[in-house]
């Protein structure tokens, strides 16, 4: 799984784009975590980022083709400052996220979206 993504708005809300390849048809979750500690890929990556209780970023749904297009603004958060998501790894799952809303102890905890696919570290690049 690929990932190639850009951020802009230094001062929030974050505007994030990209792509992502390699998936099979269908839905994933799509998450914060921190701190992007990824000197052993994904599996170094922290807990859940959520500054303000609002939780992951949902999901991504990939075609036919294995490639999902992400296109979001999301508020609440920034590229510095106390809410800042620089440092931070955006991450892939392996199954859709339940939101909260799955019915189980771990959909409010975590999602319940299953095991890490891929993550990036958030950068800033001049």
């Amino acid at each position: 799984v690929t990932t190639k993504s850009t951020c802009n708005k230094k001062n929030g809300p974050v505007v994030a784009s990209g792509a992502i390849t390699g998936l099979t048809k269908g839905e994933y979750g799509f998450h914060v975590h921190q701190p992007a500690g990824n000197s052993q890929g994904y599996t170094s990556a922290g807990p859940h980022f959520d500054p303000l209780s609002v939780r992951d970023l949902g999901n991504v749904i990939s075609g036919k083709d294995g490639g999902a297009s992400v296109s979001m603004e999301v508020s609440l958060t920034a590229l510095s400052g106390d809410h800042s998501v620089t440092g931070h790894t955006v991450e892939v799952r392996e199954k859709p996220d339940g939101l909260g809303k799955g019915g189980s102890e771990e959909s409010t905890q975590t999602g319940n979206a299953g095991h890490r696919l891929a993550c990036s570290a958030v950068g800033i690049s001049k």
